[in-house]
C-alpha cells in the first residue's frame, strides 16, 4: 500500500539511483528513497534504495550482475521488526561472505540507534525514538549521519567466536549436583549443569536406588528435580523416594501376610516429606505418551515453569524414539538431542541405558552399553554399576589386591568415561542398605538427615556393615589404638 506503479510502466525491480553509482566505492543499500536521499545529503553519494518495500527481494536477482561489481556493500535497514526481517533475508540473498569475481566480499550493517535525546524546548531533554536514517539525519544532523554510515560494522559470522572472548571453564566454579557419596563426588566433583550422564548396569545393580538418592540430594542442595520412570509406576517411585528420605531411623520393618519382610515409612513421616518438598519434585505422569517428543516437551515445560535442574530418564528402552528401520541412527539422534537440551537449558540430564549381555562378574566397559556406540561417545559421562556377588568373592584369589579390596562392598560404581576430566575406568566401592534403599560409604552417609527432618540428633547411627568390617579387622589385627 505504500508503493504505486504507473499503469503500463516497466516495473522491473531495480535499485533507485543505481545509474549514478561508482562501482569502485562502497555501496550503501537503504530501505527507502528518503533514506537514500538522507545519505546523499549527509555526504555519502554512493547510495541506492530498494523498490517495492523491504520484504520484496526481487531486486537481488534482477541486479545480481550489477551488485557483483562491489567489494564492499553496506546495508541500512529500518529500525523496526520489518527492517530486521529485511536484514536477515538480504544477508542470505546477497550471498554474504562469498567469493565474488575472485575477491572476498563482506557486508557491513548501519545500526540506527533506537532513540536519541533531543531538546524538549524548555531547556531540558526528552527521548525521541527513531525509525530510520532519515529521522536520524533530521534530529542529529549531517555529520552524525555520515559518521553512522562510515562506522557500519561487519556482519558477524554466526558459526564462529573469537577464542579471546571465550571464558575457559573452571570446574571449581561450575555448578551442578552431587550424589552425596564422598568417594564418587570426589572423583567426578559434580554432575555439571549442561551435561548428559549415562548410567548403566544389569537389573538389580541399584540404578534406580542411586538415581533416587541423587534426586533426594539434589533437592537438599536447593534445586528442583524431574523424573521419567518408564518401568516403575508413579506410586512405586514415590515409595522408593520416601524410603531414601526417611532413612534407617524412620523406616519400619513389617512382616507381610505371606511371611516376607518389607520396610515401610510411617504416614506421619510421609506427610512431613510431602509438605517439605511440595513444588520441588516432579514425575512424568503414568499413562502419558512415552514418545521422545512428548517427554522432551515435558522436560522443557518443567525447566521453564518450575526451574528444574536435574532430569532423570529411567530408562532409554522405555522411550519411543520412532526408530523406524534405522534404530541406531535414531538412538544417536536422541542422544544428540538430550545433549543439546542439557546445554541449552543448563541442566543436568541423566539417562539410564541397559548394558549388553556380558559374563557375570565382568566390568562394564565403554562398548558394553546396548545400542549405538554413540550413546557413550556423545555423553559427557558414563557410570556403570555392578553388584558384588558371592561368586565374585569366592574367585577373589585371581584378582589384583586393589580389585579384591572392592569385594567388601555391595556394589562397584565404575566411572567408565569422564570427558570432563579425561579419565576412565575408575572403580568406587559403595554399600547398600535395603531398609532405607540408601547407598553409603560412611556412617554419616548411612545416617544422613535430609532437610525435611528438623529433629536434632545427638548421635550418628553406625552403619551395620561398617561395624561388621571393623569387628573383622579387630579380630585379625586387634582393637584400633588412639592416634
Amino acid at each position: 500500500p505504500k508503493n504505486w506503479c504507473q499503469q503500463g510502466a516497466d516495473t522491473s525491480p531495480i535499485l533507485f539511483n543505481m545509474n549514478r553509482i561508482n562501482p569502485d566505492a562502497p555501496l550503501l543499500i537503504t530501505c527507502g528513497e528518503l533514506d537514500c536521499a538522507a545519505a546523499i545529503e549527509s555526504g555519502f553519494q554512493n547510495a541506492v534504495s530498494i523498490p517495492l518495500g523491504d520484504q520484496n527481494l526481487q531486486w537481488c536477482n534482477e541486479c545480481k550482475d550489477w551488485l557483483d561489481q562491489f567489494d564492499d556493500i553496506i546495508l541500512c535497514p529500518d529500525n523496526d521488526e520489518s527492517g530486521q526481517k529485511f536484514l536477515e533475508k538480504a544477508v542470505s540473498a546477497l550471498h554474504l561472505n562469498k567469493e565474488t569475481n575472485g575477491k572476498y566480499r563482506d557486508c557491513r550493517i548501519v545500526k540506527i540507534p533506537h532513540s536519541v535525546k533531543i531538546d524538549d524546548g524548555s531547556g531540558g531533554e526528552k527521548e525521541k525514538k527513531l525509525k530510520d536514517l532519515n529521522e536520524y539525519l533530521f534530529y542529529m544532523g549531517k555529520d552524525a549521519a555520515l559518521d553512522l554510515i562510515c562506522c557500519a560494522s561487519y556482519t558477524p559470522i554466526q558459526s564462529i567466536v573469537d577464542l579471546s572472548d571465550v571464558k575457559a571453564v573452571n570446574y571449581e566454579e561450575k555448578d551442578g549436583v552431587k550424589f552425596g557419596l564422598k568417594p564418587l563426588d570426589e572423583s567426578i566433583m559434580r554432575l555439571f549443569f549442561g551435561t548428559l550422564t549415562v548410567v548403566s548396569g544389569k537389573p538389580g545393580a541399584g540404578k534406580s536406588s542411586l538415581l533416587g538418592q541423587l534426586m533426594c540430594h539434589t533437592m537438599d542442595q536447593g534445586y528442583n528435580a524431574w523424573m521419567f520412570s518408564g518401568e516403575l509406576p508413579n506410586d512405586m517411585s514415590k515409595g522408593w523416594l520416601n524410603s531414601i528420605f526417611a532413612g534407617p531411623r524412620n523406616a519400619r520393618e513389617k512382616p507381610s501376610r505371606h511371611g516376607n519382610v518389607y520396610y515401610s515409612v510411617p504416614g506421619s513421616i510421609v506427610c512431613q516429606i510431602d509438605r517439605h518438598y511440595r513444588g520441588h519434585w516432579w514425575i512424568y505422569k503414568d499413562g502419558m505418551d512415552n514418545t521422545l517428543e512428548s517427554i522432551v516437551k515435558s522436560m522443557g515445560d518443567a525447566v521453564n515453569r518450575y526451574a528444574v535442574k536435574l532430569l532423570i530418564l529411567d530408562n532409554f528402552m522405555c522411550i519411543d524414539t520412532s526408530a523406524g528401520d534405522d534404530e541406531l541412527r535414531s538412538q544417536t539422534d536422541t542422544i544428540k538431542r538430550l545433549v543439546r537440551f542439557a546445554r541449552e537449558y543448563q541442566v543436568a540430564v541423566v539417562l539410564v541405558c541397559h548394558p549388553r549381555k556380558f559374563d557375570q562378574g565382568t566390568q562394564i566397559g565403554i562398548y558394553d552399553i546396548a545400542g549405538s556406540s554413540n550413546i557413550v561417545n556423545l555423553a559427557h559421562r558414563t557410570i556403570a554399576l555392578r553388584r558384588v556377588t558371592d561368586d565374585d568373592r569366592e574367585n577373589a584369589a585371581r584378582l589384583s589386591e586393589r580389585k579384591q579390596a572392592l569385594l567388601q562392598y555391595d556394589v562397584i560404581a565404575t566411572v567408565v568415561k569422564d570427558r570432563m576430566f579425561g579419565r576412565q575406568n575408575i572403580d568406587i566401592g559403595i554399600y547398600y542398605d535395603a531398609q532405607s534403599r540408601r547407598f553409603y560409604t560412611s556412617s554419616e552417609e548411612y545416617d544422613h538427615h535430609y532437610s525435611w527432618d528438623s529433629q536434632d540428633y545427638q548421635d550418628v547411627l553406625e552403619a551395620p556393615k561398617l561395624a561388621e568390617l571393623e569387628a573383622d579387622e579387630a579380630a585379625v589385627y586387634g582393637p584400633r589404638q588412639a592416634g
